[in-house]
C-alpha cells in the first residue's frame, strides 16, 4: 500500500463523484464541487497501482488540518484502517507545521466514530445542530489526533 499526493483533478473528481461516496459524504443540498488540489492536500492510497481511496486534508489553522476520507466502497472493509494511517503518516512527514489533525463527524455515523477512535483520535467536543442529512439536523462531533500520536503508527 502506497500513499501519494494527487495532482490530477480527474482522479480526485472521479472519487468524489462515486455514487456511494457522494451519498455518504455530502450533506443534504450539497452538490459536487471541483477538488482544490492547490490549497489542500489530496492524498491517494494505492494497492498494486489501483486507487482504493483518498484523503482530503483541509488547512484550518496554521498548524491544524481537517481530514476527510473517501474510500471506494469495495475496499473499505479490507483497507480503510491501513489506508487512513498511511495518509496520516504522509501528512505528518511532509507538512512541516502540522501539529493536529481533526475530523468532524455527524453523530449518527457511529461506524466512522469507531474508525476514528481505533486510529487514536480522541473526542474534542460537539457542535450542536450543525449538519443536515436525510432532512434531520444532527450534531457534529469533533475528534482530533496530535502529530506525535500519528508518528507512533
Amino acid at each position: 500500500m502506497k500513499a501519494y499526493r494527487i495532482t490530477d483533478y480527474l482522479v480526485a473528481a472521479a472519487l468524489m463523484q462515486n455514487e456511494v461516496i457522494a451519498k455518504d459524504s455530502y450533506e443534504d443540498g450539497m452538490d459536487f464541487i471541483m477538488p482544490n488540489l492547490v490549497d489542500e492536500f489530496w492524498i491517494g492510497v494505492k494497492v498494486d497501482d489501483q486507487v482504493v481511496g483518498a484523503f482530503r486534508f483541509e488547512q484550518m489553522t496554521r498548524v491544524m488540518w481537517q481530514i476527510h476520507g473517501a474510500m471506494l466502497p469495495q475496499h473499505r472493509k479490507l483497507y480503510s484502517k491501513k489506508a487512513s494511517r498511511i495518509a496520516l503518516r504522509w501528512m505528518a512527514k511532509n507538512v512541516g507545521k502540522l501539529a493536529t489533525v481533526i475530523c468532524q463527524i455527524p453523530e449518527t455515523y457511529t461506524n466512522i466514530i469507531k474508525h476514528a477512535t481505533v486510529l487514536g483520535f480522541t473526542l474534542y467536543g460537539t457542535i450542536p445542530d450543525a449538519y443536515l442529512k436525510n432532512d434531520t439536523i444532527q450534531n457534529l462531533v469533533i475528534y482530533g489526533i496530535a502529530k506525535e500520536e500519528i508518528e507512533k503508527y
